[in-house]
């Protein structure tokens, strides 16, 4: 990410956060740099980065077990995250057409990437952690006062 995506995305006008799955957390410097994690990109002239919030599918199994083993021998040994990026439109992002209302060029979009766990025999973990997502989406966005709907004024 920091050494080619990064840098030859700027180049071409693109911003970008990214985090690691949390297993880099628990490695040397110099392994850290080689795990696989996600990443958001965006064109800084369109949009600019409001708040970015990281998902730890592991350590929501631990907040939400409540006692369940499944939920911690099941959901929390698997090493996935997601990525959210609350946008913000920028009035060049309207080029081909401005809304009607210009104090509606800087409308909220919410991004995110995630590692949801790939293995068949897991489609509870898969459920599980699709609505765990879910669940922190909703709260960034309700914690920023938005709506997401085009044209919503803020309450």
């Amino acid at each position: 990410f920091y050494k080619f995506f990064l840098p030859e995305l700027k180049r071409e006008g693109y911003e970008g956060i990214f985090h690691p799955k949390s297993r880099a957390k628990t490695m040397a410097e110099s392994d850290r740099k080689h795990v696989d994690g996600c990443a958001i990109f965006y064109r800084t002239a369109k949009f600019v980065l409001i708040k970015e919030q990281l998902v730890e599918f592991n350590q929501m199994a631990i907040e939400h077990a409540n006692g369940h083993e499944d939920m911690l021998n099941r959901v929390m040994t698997k090493d996935n995250i997601a990525l959210a990026a609350l946008l913000q439109t920028r009035e060049p992002c309207w080029e081909n057409g401005a809304p009607p209302d210009p104090s509606q060029v800087a409308q909220p979009i919410l991004v995110c990437s995630a590692h949801i766990h790939w293995d068949p025999e897991f489609c509870d973990v898969k459920l599980i952690q699709t609505m765990m997502l879910m669940e922190q989406l909703r709260q960034l966005q309700e914690s920023c006062g938005h709506s997401l709907r085009p044209g919503h004024k803020r309450s």
